[in-house]
């Protein structure tokens, strides 16, 4: 999966927005209202959390429960009930939380909506505009951008900047480090692998499970890493929670032109209450 950095909306729910709001876009649109309700609930610091912020959209009740899905947001007469999977880890669930909150604005607009079950995340398949719309709003209000830009001194490109920013504001790395890409226009793509092994040659097989990018190509899922880059990306599982730091390689990418940089991370977290899950996610900087 893959998601494009642009700003091209078709959809009557983006239109709609855009002209409820006043603004040609619907991505400034939504960020103008996660910044207003930032305002109404008085959050100025990191970290944000949704759940205190989720009243002041009326959801009345946030429950942990086991589901099919990473969230349902089921309306109310007086409001709304958020539910969130237990079996998600609590950055997943921050994250679908800000994202749900994203919805109640569509609401407002579209009230005759029934309950919305999704499977959420900063990693799922974004082809609907309302939901792309939601994870920007997800990401203004979890890293918003007045208090990013003004804790962050220096903005080069690389995993320890992430890493940084995401202990700030309690965020994942991949939402992390999407939201820089966004805010400082960062010339790279992120990758996030899916990592399995060849059943006949024994060898790592990295293979690209999401990636997003503000250059005009973006690493197709499920293409296979350079052999080049199988060195690095196995530096980074041997060394959990270290980046490898920028490191040059040789082969291109696709349409990323050589010479490319790559600087990669492993991450073992858990997932929910009894699971522990491991993925890996590097920075591509061509030159």
């Amino acid at each position: 999966m893959s998601e494009p950095l642009h700003d091209t909306w078709r959809s009557r729910e983006a239109l709609l927005l855009a002209k409820a709001v006043g603004v040609a876009s619907p991505a400034d649109a939504i960020v103008h209202k996660v910044q207003s309700l930032l305002q109404i609930a008085n959050t100025f610091e990191p970290p944000v959390s949704p759940f205190r912020i989720a009243k002041y959209r009326n959801v009345s009740k946030i429950l942990i429960s086991d589901l099919a899905y990473d969230a349902i947001l089921e309306p109310l007469a007086d409001g709304f009930l958020m539910r969130l999977n237990r079996n998600r880890s609590l950055y997943r669930r921050r994250f679908s939380c800000a994202h749900e909150l994203g919805h109640t604005f569509f609401y407002e607009m579209f009230p005759e909506r029934g309950a919305l079950a999704e499977d959420i995340s900063e990693l799922f398949d974004q082809r609907q505009e309302e939901e792309r719309l939601c994870n920007i709003a997800a990401r203004e209000l979890l890293l918003p951008r007045s208090m990013v830009l003004s804790r962050i001194l220096d903005s080069s490109i690389n995993l320890e900047t992430v890493m940084a920013t995401a202990r700030v504001f309690d965020a994942s790395y991949p939402a992390t480090a999407l939201r820089l890409i966004e805010l400082f226009e960062w010339k790279c793509a992120l990758i996030v692998w899916d990592v399995t092994v060849d059943d006949t040659t024994k060898e790592l097989v990295p293979r690209v499970s999401w990636s997003a990018s503000r250059l005009g190509f973006i690493p197709p899922h499920p293409a296979k890493a350079p052999r080049s880059w199988i060195p690095i990306i196995v530096r980074a599982l041997d060394n959990p929670g270290v980046p490898t730091g920028i490191t040059e390689c040789a082969g291109s990418f696709g349409g990323l032109k050589t010479p490319i940089a790559i600087d990669s991370l492993c991450i073992n977290y858990q997932e929910g209450y009894n699971r522990r899950r491991t993925y890996l996610l590097s920075l591509a900087i061509p030159g």
